[in-house]
């Protein structure tokens, strides 16, 4: 969040922090390409220089969560998937599934990557509320 603050970076220390701060951003998969086959995302250019410097290109939230979005999708899936398995706790396997995934599924995971991406999500949240778009795509 650096650039963020107007700081004069050298290109060096620049380049280290811009893998950073892909890391940072859960950036893992290059999913730009599967929202615009999947959503409908009016194009739209960068506020500003500094947010497009720490990876925020657009006003649109789940572009700019990229990989973020998939990985509350695997989370929810999880979450269905233990609750599933709850229902067949008659078989030893599936009972000792169901004992290691009840607390990771439902309280550490979600909470871990909410604590961790918090920032990522409200920055996010801020910058599509500051230019609203309400087309439908009925």
């Amino acid at each position: 969040m650096m650039p963020m603050f107007c700081i004069h970076i050298p290109s060096m220390p620049a380049v280290v922090l811009q893998k950073f701060i892909e890391i940072a951003n859960f950036d893992i998969l290059p999913v730009d390409k599967i929202w615009e086959k999947i959503f409908y995302m009016p194009s739209s250019y960068p506020l500003d220089a500094r947010y497009q410097s720490v990876g925020i290109e657009t006003t649109q939230f789940v572009a700019n969560l990229g990989s973020l979005y998939i990985i509350w999708l695997l989370i929810f899936i999880i979450m269905i998937f233990t609750f599933l398995i709850s229902f067949c706790l008659k078989c030893k396997v599936l009972r000792k599934c169901y004992k290691n995934l009840e607390i990771k599924a439902f309280w550490i995971l979600p909470l871990q990557v909410f604590l961790e991406s918090c920032m990522i999500i409200s920055l996010c949240t801020l910058l599509t509320t500051k230019n609203p778009n309400w087309e439908s795509l009925g």
